[in-house]
């Protein structure tokens, strides 16, 4: 007969244990926003070098760097997607995630395009460049409105 009540005796210390763990870890909304807006923030890095590579003209380079930022993107968007949501909500996540595959979508499309048109130096295609552009900078402003509202909305829901 003492073999079960050992058995209750260690199953009810690991159970009082794994509450006590469990309370312990409660998630601090400032570091869950944090973690979400430097997967965001890292984008400005590429950004910037695009910027400094199609501004020189230097296509070669704009290229290497449109992959190089395709890649961080695609890591960015993992990291996103393996994040839970803060206590069970997932708004400000599946913001961010949103936003990064609107950046890995212009990358790997629209600036991808943009490079063959100013590399190929074809003035017949300045329609599609500036129509390119707008896409651009509209999927930014897009990206960044959007986490936005949802850093707010989180903001107010989860401040302390």
């Amino acid at each position: 007969m003492r073999q079960p009540n050992k058995i209750i005796a260690l199953f009810f210390i690991l159970s009082i244990g794994l509450l006590l763990n469990s309370c312990g870890n409660k998630q601090n909304p400032a570091d869950y926003n944090n973690k979400l807006m430097t997967l965001m923030n890292q984008n400005e890095t590429d950004m910037n070098a695009m910027n400094a590579a199609m501004s020189t003209a230097n296509y070669n380079q704009a290229e290497q760097v449109r992959e190089s930022w395709a890649r961080h993107l695609a890591n960015a968007l993992n990291e996103a997607k393996d994040i839970d949501g803060f206590d069970g909500n997932s708004d400000l996540k599946n913001a961010v995630v949103s936003g990064l595959e609107s950046y890995r979508k212009i990358v790997s499309e629209d600036y991808k395009q943009l490079i063959v048109i100013r590399s190929s130096g074809d003035q017949t295609q300045q329609a599609k460049e500036s129509e390119l552009l707008d896409n651009i900078n509209k999927t930014f402003e897009n990206a960044g409105n959007g986490i936005n509202k949802a850093s707010s909305e989180f903001e107010a829901k989860f401040a302390q």
